[in-house]
């Protein structure tokens, strides 16, 4: 799925056109994570947006006593981290 549709996809960036999109599709930086590895833990500074490009990622919150407890599953076209771009 390139880049333009993914972000077509996230709702904050519905209003834009595909000139706009096409433009901040170009910013974008590819990154891949190995299964199982901790992309950020709860409490880091939120600076990046993520978008799934390809497989899944996991989002967990952990007790006090080491439980984890899974919040959601995300899967391709899906993004987490807006709040760093407010």
């Amino acid at each position: 799925m390139p880049y333009l549709d993914l972000l077509a996809q996230i709702p904050m960036f519905e209003p834009l056109s595909e000139e706009e999109l096409l433009h901040l599709s170009g910013l974008l930086q590819q990154r891949r994570y190995a299964r199982g590895e901790v992309i950020f833990h709860q409490g880091d500074v939120g600076t990046v947006l993520f978008l799934v490009r390809k497989g899944e990622v996991v989002i967990r919150l952990s007790s006090a006593e080491g439980r984890e407890k899974i919040l959601s599953i995300l899967s391709r076209g899906q993004s987490f981290g807006e709040l760093a771009l407010l």
